[in-house]
């Protein structure tokens, strides 16, 4: 978890942070989710606009495993809610 916060703060130090309106959101991926148009759809669903900020993909003992930092414009908690339903780990990383 300490590295996970780390990426966080580097986008913080290189200012991105300070120019997003809405809510910060940390999305994990694992399996088949990690390839699947989650974040677009998601966007749609909901009718705002999500911005990926930072993000890898890989893989952890052969598993797909992704994680993004996002900006979200919109209801933050509907957001876990229906990123969660799809299989998707969402935490708030600031409001």
């Amino acid at each position: 978890m300490v590295a996970e916060d780390g990426h966080a703060a580097e986008l913080d130090l290189a200012g991105k942070l300070g120019q997003l309106a809405g809510t910060l959101l940390r999305l994990t991926f694992v399996d088949a989710t990690t390839y699947e148009p989650v974040i677009a759809e998601v966007g749609q669903q909901l009718q705002v606009p999500i911005s990926i900020l930072q993000g890898s993909v890989g893989r952890i003992k052969d598993r797909p495993y992704g994680q993004l930092i996002v900006g979200l414009q919109g209801d933050a908690t509907l957001a876990q809610s229906v990123f969660s339903a799809r299989g998707v780990r969402c935490e708030v990383l600031s409001a």
